[in-house]
């Protein structure tokens, strides 16, 4: 987390990937509660609870503009507030690629200085947590916001996340904003890397497991129509689904056991690493102590339960969660 979060953070003012505009509204309400508390003062010059607000308002002003100072350099207030840009937005764009190190939302920022964002992260020699926010926040391929350099960093924004596992956020990213591929990150993995996903150490929601039990039955499924077509073999009804079936069932074991071996006996072109799953293991451990002692409520408890999942697999993970589960209270007429 950067020194302007914290300090935001003991402000109370915190606001992830803060904006220009919401920079200076918060100053503004420092500003004038420091100036409310003046003009009290002056009618009342003698009491001490006002000369305590007036401290106290003129305190968080002095911290807020040493914060800002020390993140966006000597005379920032003035560059943002007299801008020779239309979109002040674009100052603090220039500001970054001075070299200062901030969490800044550059949506609103021109097209054109998007671009240059873009282009000089990418030719950034060290990148940083700040770097891949902005990325994040700016990439638009659908409306041509991207810079073809930034996929050959790759490794480097990988080893930001989740340091270097390569989890949901990680492919997330990948997709999303890195290779600038747009939609939804999940129609562009390839199958081992949702087993890459699995054995990584950060938890991840219900949704995505079922999203990776799915898309590695769907590919397998395409795989093996073509297949069978071309070989002249049925496609559909019990014939089909009988030479379906072991990838079935290992998708519904625990660890997927036995993926690997189905997809080589139908002779699929799938790739089903054999990955070390100890430090997957840990973690849907740890989050499994969690439900069951109720840390988290069950609403939050999807969010990071897909480990489980595939730990488990389909069969002991319902039983197990429906021995954990809340019921929900009943409702008084």
């Amino acid at each position: 987390m950067k020194v302007a979060t914290l300090l935001l953070i003991g402000l109370g003012l915190i606001l992830p990937g803060v904006t220009t505009a919401s920079i200076l509204d918060m100053r503004d309400n420092l500003l004038a509660r420091k100036t409310a508390a003046e003009q009290a003062l002056a009618t009342k010059p003698d009491d001490a609870k006002l000369q305590e607000v007036l401290s106290d308002a003129t305190g968080r002003l002095t911290r807020f503009d040493a914060m800002w100072q020390k993140n966006l350099g000597d005379g920032w207030l003035d560059r943002l507030t007299n801008t020779a840009y239309g979109n002040d937005v674009d100052e603090a764009a220039d500001i970054y690629m001075e070299g200062t190190t901030f969490q800044h939302n550059f949506k609103k920022a021109s097209r054109g200085k998007k671009l240059e964002l873009l282009a000089y992260i990418a030719a950034k020699p060290t990148l940083t947590e700040a770097d891949l926010f902005v990325v994040s926040r700016v990439v638009r391929p659908t409306h041509g916001i991207y810079d073809d350099a930034l996929a050959w960093r790759l490794d480097d924004f990988g080893a930001l996340i989740d340091d270097g596992e390569k989890g949901e956020s990680y492919f997330n990213a990948k997709y999303s904003s890195i290779l600038g591929m747009g939609g939804n990150w999940m129609i562009y993995m390839l199958p081992e890397e949702w087993i890459q996903l699995a054995a990584a150490k950060p938890p991840y929601s219900v949704a995505t497991y079922q999203a990776m039990r799915d898309n590695l039955l769907a590919m397998a499924t395409k795989l093996l129509i073509e297949k069978r077509e071309a070989a002249g073999q049925p496609t559909e009804g019990a014939e089909f689904e009988a030479a379906l079936a072991p990838v079935v069932t290992a998708l519904d074991a625990p660890r997927f056991s036995g993926l690997g071996a189905a997809v080589t006996t139908l002779g699929l072109d799938m790739t089903i690493p054999d990955l070390d799953l100890t430090a997957a293991s840990e973690s849907a451990d740890n989050v499994v102590s969690l439900v069951e002692r109720h840390v988290v409520s069950e609403k939050k408890a999807d969010r990071i339960l897909g480990g489980v999942m595939f730990m488990k697999g389909a069969a002991n993970y319902a039983t197990w969660r429906e021995s954990v589960s809340v019921p929900e209270p009943e409702s008084t007429p």
